[in-house]
């Protein structure tokens, strides 16, 4: 047996599709990684240079007598206004980004006072005010205005704790105070680790992990977090993302672990592995669309008979074989894709562990990337060994290498098609389809798949069928192929 694997090893080396294969793997990846890296150093003051011209250019064909062309006036000078004054502020900095989330109300305001009520004190006064913010800016003391914000919020849930002590208050009224008061103290404890954590409103991912944490706290504040009691599927989803978000960031802010976005190294790299990867699916098919088909287009299938081997062996040596070559190209195109976005993007981001939340235990935890890309990796091998195994068996049943391939493309395709028009056509039947259960990624720490008919005994029992019907049938139909006429 092991004669006959190294034997199939040593035909598959000489095939110089996969060396082609291999190569344009590497140049998408760099070209991807390349690509990332360009939009990554796009300057948002550069979008804004791009903008501005636009905008002027409306600004002169807008008739001011028009009150309602006046109000689209006002609207695009603001805009104006505050792309200019912008430009003396680092687009990375937190002045930047506090101006652009707050300085269109004081310039919309002088505008307004000075184009549409053009009432002398009141643009006097909201220049004025622009003017202290700008002040305050300049400054460079952004903890001043964190500790405003600390301070307004802090003045609030006083004021609604003093009514709460009405008696005049229904039940209902209280329950909606309380929870008023519950969201301010989650904008409170936002303020307060960016004190503790020195972290300014920048849009600095650290910025936008405290940001995520108030908004999905203060999402999570309104569900029903009875799962007993969600009948809507969709729904129950919207909880389990809104669960996972809050959890998952308070634990982040309490262990001091850095924010990766979508776009980090690892975040790009893990990606690649939370469903089946093209270029691995391209080297499936050709490896087991052809091991065997091969051998009858080019006549050889007789010599292979003759030698002293039962035909059971001969075929479950190729089909060990495919097996061998699909993981050994899963690794290469891992370490490539690790090393190429590693090189482009930084290296730095597979050392920050990867926190996942886990539905059965209600805790968010810490994994390594590595681990995390094993685990998820285990989790869609049902897709890549049935997919194999399929076109491995219309390699034996037609004997045409070209047919087994475009079978094994069209298994592919056909089951990214059904999963996505399984939220538009909810029939039950679809969850014993084999390409809506060859995925198990969805259920790793207690999740649920986002087609509600699906469950995790029914994909792990249709995925055992599927495998064993096709491999059995393959050994099955070889056993009593008959050879002569090839």
């Amino acid at each position: 047996m092991i004669n006959l694997i190294k034997n199939e090893l040593s035909k598959i080396i000489h095939k110089k599709a996969i060396y082609i294969l291999a190569i344009i793997t590497i140049l998408f990846t760099i070209l991807s990684g390349v690509i990332i890296k360009v939009a990554l150093n796009l300057d948002t003051v550069f979008l804004n240079d791009s903008i501005s011209p636009i905008i002027e250019g409306n600004l002169k064909n807008y008739d001011l007598s028009d009150p309602e062309q006046l109000n689209y006036y006002v609207n695009d000078k603001t805009d104006l206004d505050l792309i200019n004054d912008l430009k003396k502020y680092d687009s990375d900095s937190w002045q930047y980004y506090r101006v652009s989330n707050m300085g269109y109300d004081y310039i919309h305001a002088i505008n307004e006072a000075k184009y549409i009520s053009k009432n002398q004190d009141a643009l006097k006064e909201a220049e004025q005010r622009y003017t202290d913010f700008i002040s305050e800016i300049d400054n460079n003391d952004w903890q001043y205005f964190v500790k405003n914000d600390l301070k307004a919020a802090e003045e609030q849930k006083n004021t609604l704790e003093e009514n709460l002590k009405d008696d005049k208050l229904s039940e209902n009224e209280k329950l909606e105070i309380n929870k008023r008061i519950d969201e301010i103290n989650y904008r409170i404890e936002g303020d307060e680790y960016r004190l503790e954590l020195n972290v300014p409103d920048d849009g600095s991912s650290e910025s936008i992990l405290i940001e995520d944490y108030v908004a999905s706290a203060t999402a999570y504040l309104s569900i029903n977090k009875d799962e007993s009691q969600i009948t809507d599927h969709d729904e129950l989803l919207s909880k389990r993302e809104l669960e996972e978000a809050y959890y998952v960031a308070k634990y982040k802010l309490d262990n001091q672990i850095e924010e990766t976005d979508i776009f980090s190294t690892s975040q790009m790299f893990l990606s690649e592995t939370v469903a089946p990867v093209l270029f691995v699916i391209v080297a499936i098919i050709m490896i087991s669309g052809s091991i065997v088909a091969d051998e009858f287009n080019k006549g050889t299938i007789k010599q292979l008979l003759l030698r002293p081997y039962k035909r059971w062996k001969i075929l479950l040596s190729k089909y060990i074989t495919s097996i061998i070559v699909f993981f050994l190209f899963l690794a290469f195109y891992e370490l490539a894709t690790y090393l190429t976005y590693g090189i482009i993007l930084g290296f730095e981001s597979y050392s920050i562990p990867v926190v996942l939340y886990n539905f059965n235990t209600g805790q968010a935890f810490e994994m390594s990337p590595f681990m995390n890309m094993l685990v998820n990796l285990l989790s869609i091998l049902p897709a890549y060994l049935i997919i194999l195994t399929i076109t491995f068996f219309i390699s034996i049943v037609t004997t045409n290498s070209a047919v087994s391939i475009a079978v094994g493309f069209l298994t592919f395709f056909f089951g990214n098609i059904l999963n996505q028009m399984a939220s538009v056509f909810n029939t039950r039947i679809l969850a014993f389809i084999p390409t809506m259960c060859w995925n198990f990624n969805e259920y790793l720490f207690g999740g649920i798949p986002a087609y509600k008919y699906s469950n995790l005994p029914t994909s792990i029992i249709v995925s055992i069928i599927t495998f064993l019907v096709f491999l059995i049938g393959s050994f099955i139909i070889f056993q009593k192929k008959d050879i002569k006429n090839q």
